[in-house]
């Protein structure tokens, strides 16, 4: 799962805007994190954000019509002063 906001990682060799790795198809259905996973923001200001979803070769994952809707829910806060 890539994202535009956040600020490129280490993945491999290379540094990308990876927010997760999602495993599918996944055995429940849903995939659920019991503890968010914060990465730092590129900017202060956000007017879009832009997700993506692609496979382990880098295409995009293709939904079908009667798929259930995929929700990405993000939470922000503020790094504290210490980090």
């Amino acid at each position: 799962m890539y994202t535009n906001i956040i600020k490129p990682n280490l993945v491999g060799d290379s540094y990308v805007k990876l927010l997760t790795t999602l495993h599918f198809p996944s055995s429940t259905g849903y995939h659920r994190f019991d503890f968010p996973l914060y990465r730092p923001v590129e900017q202060s200001f956000i007017e879009s954000i832009t997700i993506r979803l692609v496979t382990k070769n880098a295409e995009d994952m293709l939904f079908e019509d009667n798929d259930i809707p995929c929700v990405v829910t993000l939470h922000f806060k503020n790094k504290s002063p210490a980090q």
